[in-house]
């Protein structure tokens, strides 16, 4: 058995660990470059058609289309920019939507690349892409100015609004269930020389008023993520940690209770801005 393994592996020496590790090192960072948008990225099957209510399906600009849904805001009110989790649609978000609508906040809500109705397949890039259009589209087509949004991302949609609200002022910014960055989900500290939608080095460069809130029991994204963009922002924040709460469950155990936060949170930072 010594004599197979000696063959296989050879002698056990310092230069063969540190090869070895350096090997390993390679491969993980190969895949974490060139396959990381496929393990990071579920597009659901399709939960909706065209008939989809306040469905609007806006040019990406290399000759697909993006799929949106606008409720308009009542007087006085600001409109949520939302981005939504992994492994859903805004078909799927239509309830959460109306619960917001039903207080008079407008929604602006979008699918990204392979998801829902939307052409093409995501990855970082075509994310960023895909928000900038939808926000030029919110601002410039449907009028609605800057300060009047309030930019939601939940999860995986965390990454193209900390990359939205680091170039503009909106009203406030709320981050459901976020990561310090992709990568870091997976390796707590950045050993790679890149990274994927790197929340925490761009956090010091949003400037609104910042919510988070995120599962104590978050067995996707710790929790340590939350606290740690909180504490990296430099401007006005708040974190709610949500007990007994796992990564899907922000809003079927605290539906409530979070819609309340958001609500009060979004209320009083508007009216800051509008002053």
């Amino acid at each position: 058995m010594s004599k197979l393994r000696k063959y296989l592996v050879g002698d056990l020496s310092w230069k063969r660990m540190v090869l070895s590790l350096i090997s390993i090192y390679l491969m993980l960072l190969v895949v974490a470059v060139f396959f990381a948008h496929k393990l990071v990225f579920y597009p659901p099957s399709d939960h909706y058609d065209e008939t989809l209510p306040h469905l609007t399906l806006i040019d990406d600009g290399q000759g697909g289309k993006i799929a949106t849904v606008h409720y308009q805001a009542a007087k006085g009110k600001p409109t949520i920019f939302w981005s939504h989790g992994n492994a859903e649609d805004i078909g799927q978000l239509t309830d959460l939507f109306r619960e917001f609508s039903g207080l008079g906040y407008g929604v602006i809500a979008y699918d990204y690349p392979g998801y829902g109705l939307s052409d093409g397949a995501a990855t970082e890039k075509t994310c960023y892409a895909t928000i900038d259009k939808v926000w030029s589209h919110a601002t410039e087509k449907l009028g609605i100015k800057e300060q009047d949004i309030i930019l939601l991302g939940q999860s995986v949609g965390t990454g193209p609004t900390v990359y939205l609200a680091a170039k503009n002022q909106p009203a406030c910014v709320v981050l459901l269930a976020p990561f310090t960055s992709i990568y870091r989900v997976g390796v707590k500290y950045p050993i790679f020389p890149c990274d994927m939608f790197p929340n925490i080095s761009r956090i010091k460069d949003v400037h609104s008023p910042l919510l988070v809130v995120h599962g104590k029991n978050d067995s996707v994204i710790p929790h340590e993520h939350g606290q740690q963009l909180v504490a990296k922002h430099q401007g006005v924040n708040q974190l709610i940690s949500l007990e007994k709460t796992d990564h899907n469950d922000i809003y079927f155990r605290n539906l409530d209770f979070v819609v309340s936060e958001i609500n009060h949170f979004a209320e009083a930072h508007h009216s800051v801005i509008e002053e």
